[in-house]
């Protein structure tokens, strides 16, 4: 008798692997007694911009929009990826067919949401902020 894969088998052996890394992360030796002054690593974030100098709000919301967008970037692979798992394992099944294509449109247009949502906000906030209109500008 064969086995059939199912998304619950699936499931588990991703969490399985996720607890195993974990695990082999936690184990791992920590460097906490380096210092920064010693490995040259202060010297090198000096030049990279790291150094002292407080970073200003806009940066860190910047920063955060990026990482944001990354995630969704993330979460749209997995969606198309369950979704093309569903439509290769619907064995011609209709029903399964139409769900697989509705997690696809359906991921893609909260993609194009999100990112006309940014790109809007992103020039709106660019033209409020230009130095010849003295609007919102430092």
């Amino acid at each position: 008798m064969a086995r059939s894969i199912t998304f619950n088998s699936i499931l588990a052996f991703v969490l399985s692997l996720a607890m195993v890394f974990g695990a082999l992360a936690i184990a791992s030796p920590t460097y906490a007694q380096l210092d920064a002054q010693n490995t040259g690593l202060a010297a090198t974030a000096g030049q990279a911009g790291y150094g002292d100098a407080p970073v200003e709000v806009p940066v860190v919301i910047g920063r955060i929009i990026a990482i944001g967008i990354g995630l969704i970037g993330l979460i749209l692979f997995l969606f198309i990826m369950w979704g093309g798992f569903i439509w290769i394992t619907a064995s011609g099944d209709p029903t399964k067919i139409q769900k697989a294509q509705g997690i696809i449109i359906n991921a893609v247009i909260g993609v194009v949401v999100v990112l006309s949502a940014y790109a809007v906000t992103n020039f709106a906030i660019t033209q409020l902020t230009k130095p010849e209109t003295g609007i919102l500008a430092p």
